[in-house]
């Protein structure tokens, strides 16, 4: 079922430098892990904004305790879903909540990261050009705080598929190319006008997981919006600590899957001639056989067979949750 946001309403015009600051919302989406949504949130409750409201979305999670987070942060506003609905329809329930409540800037952002006390402020810049509709901070590893995890992504026409230039890059290289103009910001921590939501819609939630945040950035593009990297560190990621293992950027069978299918529903969506027939046919010349090398590599052949089951499922149009 997809969860729809409330209806547009005019944005606020242009603040000048003595007037009230602008309502952000940090919405947060728990799937297992408490102890890294508590961390998260502890972070979270070391911001000085005061026009800052944070929303975690209880995403049918055995494990959620509401008791644990208020103790590190008891503004925290909670929203409840009885199952798990995926990243992109937890984000909605998330973003819905917060444009009901006022927010004007919405970041996105993973439940197992942590943030420097001054994220807020030093974003809110890249808005002040109209032109810019989402923007996104370098982001490194935790545990490797000299080394970037994203910053920025490209949408490969050709080869129909997100990259991840700067992965693993040396911090001090990438903060060296300062901020820009991305093709798009990594879901993990993403920060968008709530204009853009009322425009073009919340994240598709027939995605289920992974591939969301590249179609956003896609259709807000194509509605006059730019994406911006704001070239300072401020958010430190554990990578795949709800979906892989921690640190680690080799696929799972699990996250195989999807990054096997939801490429398909990514082009279908956004290509159109000779970017999709170039791109469909790059998902088997080159995507699989890449994957395939990198998956031997870490020995985890058997990723490969989720990641063909995922083609197939993708070119067959399937969606959703896979064992729905």
């Amino acid at each position: 079922m997809s969860h729809e946001l409330p209806k547009p309403h005019p944005e606020p015009a242009a603040r000048d430098a003595d007037e009230s600051p602008a309502r952000v919302a940090v919405i947060i989406v728990h799937w297992m892990n408490m102890s890294d949504t508590v961390e998260c949130l502890a972070s979270l409750a070391a911001v000085e904004y005061e026009a800052l409201q944070v929303v975690v979305v209880n995403n049918g999670s055995p494990d959620w305790d509401e008791a644990a987070a208020r103790r590190v942060l008891s503004t925290v506003h909670v929203v409840t879903s009885p199952e798990n609905v995926g990243f992109a329809a937890g984000n909605n329930l998330g973003i819905a909540h917060a444009i009901e409540n006022g927010a004007e800037l919405l970041l996105l952002l993973n439940n197992d990261t942590i943030i420097e006390p001054d994220l807020v402020q030093a974003m809110l810049p890249a808005f002040d050009d109209p032109r810019v509709g989402i923007a996104g901070p370098i982001i490194t590893y935790y545990d490797h705080p000299a080394t970037v995890w994203s910053a920025g992504g490209v949408i490969n026409r050709w080869l129909g598929y997100t990259l991840n230039p700067q992965m693993d890059r040396p911090l001090a290289d990438v903060l060296a190319q300062g901020d820009r103009t991305v093709d798009y910001i990594n879901g993990c921590a993403l920060m968008v006008r709530r204009g853009v939501f009322e425009q073009v819609g919340g994240l598709w939630e027939e995605y289920f997981l992974y591939f969301e945040e590249a179609d956003f950035c896609l259709r807000a593009h194509r509605a006059g919006y730019l994406s911006r990297l704001v070239a300072q560190p401020l958010v430190r990621h554990k990578v795949s600590a709800s979906g892989g293992v921690r640190g680690s950027n080799a696929l799972t069978p699990s996250k195989a899957y999807y990054f096997g299918r939801n490429v398909f529903h990514l082009l279908r969506r956004n290509s159109r001639g000779l970017w999709a027939v170039s791109g469909t046919a790059s998902q088997f010349l080159v995507v699989f056989p890449y994957h395939f090398v990198q998956s031997v590599r870490a020995r985890r052949p058997g990723a490969m067979l989720s990641y063909l089951a995922g083609m197939w499922d993708g070119m067959r149009g399937r969606v959703g949750r896979r064992d729905a």
